[in-house]
């Protein structure tokens, strides 16, 4: 039976999330390592994740659930996790999409001072 393995470890950012498919899930992956330039020798705990059909796997930066509305309220991980539920569906770049046109919705015209980076794997 085929099946999609992924081994990786966290650098000091986000934990990546998964959407489960079949069961509608939404999973922080989270893992033991340190924020990559902080030590000279950094040591990192791999993890590993079988991707089913339909499963979603989403790497995002802090600027996409730190950005903030005009009360200064944060995006967030619920928010987030609420828009990939939402799109789940969708192609990786609709997904991707989707969560931008949530967070500009949601800061309208508040200026946002970091980043808003992404990388969506989906299972087909």
């Amino acid at each position: 039976m085929p099946c999609s393995r992924l081994r990786g470890a966290v650098g000091g950012h986000n934990y990546p999330i998964l959407y489960r498919q079949a069961t509608g899930q939404v999973i922080p992956l989270t893992t033991q390592g340190i924020v990559l330039g902080i030590v000279p020798d950094p040591y990192f705990v791999p993890g590993e994740i079988v991707l089913d059909p339909g499963d979603i796997l989403l790497f995002y930066t802090d600027g996409i659930t730190e950005a903030m509305n005009p009360q200064r309220d944060l995006f967030g991980d619920e928010r987030l996790a609420t828009v990939l539920c939402a799109s789940h569906q969708y192609a990786p770049g609709d997904i991707a999409d989707a969560v931008l046109a949530a967070v500009r919705e949601f800061a309208g015209d508040t200026p946002q001072t970091d980043d808003m980076t992404m990388v969506v794997i989906k299972r087909v």
